[in-house]
């Protein structure tokens, strides 16, 4: 099990937002990252510009709903994101916007592997 906390991995999006290929791209992604530890965030992205507020707000894109526990492991490598969803572990609204979004960032394992978080 990984000692990476919710905190960290939203803490993370600043270091890992790749603002190059943002640049006049808008988006809004929700998580809903629900059970003990969990806390609902919302990632913005404004014509290049990274903001994380840890409360949902705005019209989302993208919506991803997962428990605390299930959105660690995705982001950790420690589980397949594509199967997290095919077997319901985690549900995500207008999931062909999800690649438009994840384009926008580095993985949370590589820049915490650079020593960057």
């Amino acid at each position: 099990m990984t000692d990476t906390t919710l905190q960290d991995l939203i803490n993370s999006f600043q270091v890992r937002f790749l603002s190059g290929k943002a640049e006049g791209k808008n988006f809004t992604m929700q998580f809903d990252i629900t059970g003990e530890g969990g806390n609902p965030f919302t990632v913005m992205v404004k014509d290049g510009t990274l903001f994380v507020t840890e409360s949902l707000i705005g019209d989302p894109d993208c919506i991803l709903t997962a428990s605390v526990e299930d959105y660690i492991a995705i982001e950790t490598g420690a589980q397949n994101p594509m199967m997290a969803i095919l077997s319901g572990k985690v549900k995500v609204s207008n999931a062909l916007k999800l690649p438009e979004f994840t384009g926008l960032f580095r993985g949370y394992v590589s820049v915490k592997n650079d020593g960057l978080c």
